[in-house]
């Protein structure tokens, strides 16, 4: 009776040491929860928020961002591509104006339903984090962030690994309320929609790929190209190059660079429908740094 009481309670004590060392791990939705911070940079401001990957979930992908993050793969890279539902970085960085494509290196195994993982909880919407992949490789994510701003972000959970959030809740009321720091994380995050277009409505194009569309007059490779799309003698127009407000009150200058109508079908179709034609904010938009908290 004595040795089965001692096993007892060596076994009790054994449990309260092992409680003792995750009780304190932060757990959300049945998953283990990594917190980082993100500072970015929108146009003059550092602006720091705040998320948390659900580890698990997709515990593989969790593993190789963190990795990354380690290695500090994502500071100092630009935000390429942004859109009215979702941004992303990781895969280009900008040199001397143009786009170069970085070396992401191991892509990682899908994890999501249609790939054949079940359990994971987290939808797409607004703040929303995934690893974007190509469209017809279910394990071929590699470094490509996204952070998807609306729930009409063009990705479903289901067929792409959602594996973290920005905060929504972490704002201090107490503050004054037009600072950054009486606003959530999700709420700083959003204010990158603002970089979408400048004060006078002009957007910013780069294609990244491109090839002339022989069923189509006028089609022409815009690769390697930025188009600056923006207001000249009071209409909406395509321009070739990367054209400041300065540019478009030249009118030599707006003109020569003008697209000639019979691009022009075929240009705004391409933008529309292709995702070689990068969405560049008009102001810096870049992700300084990413650090982990309280790694556990």
């Amino acid at each position: 009776m004595n040795k089965l009481f001692t096993k007892i309670i060596a076994i009790a004590l054994a449990l309260t040491v092992i409680f003792s060392f995750t009780a304190c791990d932060e757990v959300e939705g049945g998953s283990k929860i990594q917190r980082i911070q993100i500072t970015l940079q929108l146009d003059d401001e550092q602006v720091e928020v705040e998320a948390k990957l659900y580890v698990n979930y997709a515990p593989e992908t969790v593993q190789h961002v963190i990795d990354l993050i380690e290695d500090g793969y994502y500071n100092g890279l630009d935000v390429t591509n942004v859109l009215s539902t979702y941004f992303q970085f990781g895969d280009y960085k900008l040199v001397n104006g143009q786009l170069e494509e970085l070396n992401q290196g191991a892509a990682v195994k899908g994890e999501f339903e249609n790939a054949g993982l079940t359990g994971n909880k987290l939808s797409v919407s607004s703040g929303a984090i995934l690893l974007k992949r190509e469209k017809d490789d279910i394990n071929s994510g590699k470094a490509t962030l996204v952070v998807a701003l609306s729930a009409s972000a063009p990705f479903q959970a289901s067929n792409y690994c959602v594996f973290g959030k920005i905060l929504s809740d972490d704002g201090n009321k107490e503050a004054d309320s037009s600072s950054m720091e009486y606003l959530s994380s999700l709420e700083r995050v959003l204010k990158i929609k603002e970089c979408i277009a400048d004060a006078n409505g002009r957007k910013v194009f780069y294609c990244l790929k491109d090839e002339v569309n022989g069923d189509v007059e006028g089609s022409k490779d815009w690769t390697g190209s930025y188009i600056t799309y923006a207001e000249y003698d009071g209409e909406m127009a395509y321009f070739e190059g990367l054209l400041t407000e300065a540019d478009l009150q030249n009118k030599a200058v707006a003109e020569e660079k003008m697209i000639t109508e019979d691009q022009l079908n075929d240009l705004s179709n391409k933008i529309t429908v292709s995702e070689n034609f990068m969405h560049i904010p008009t102001v810096t938009v870049k992700i300084v740094k990413i650090e982990l908290i309280n790694k556990k």
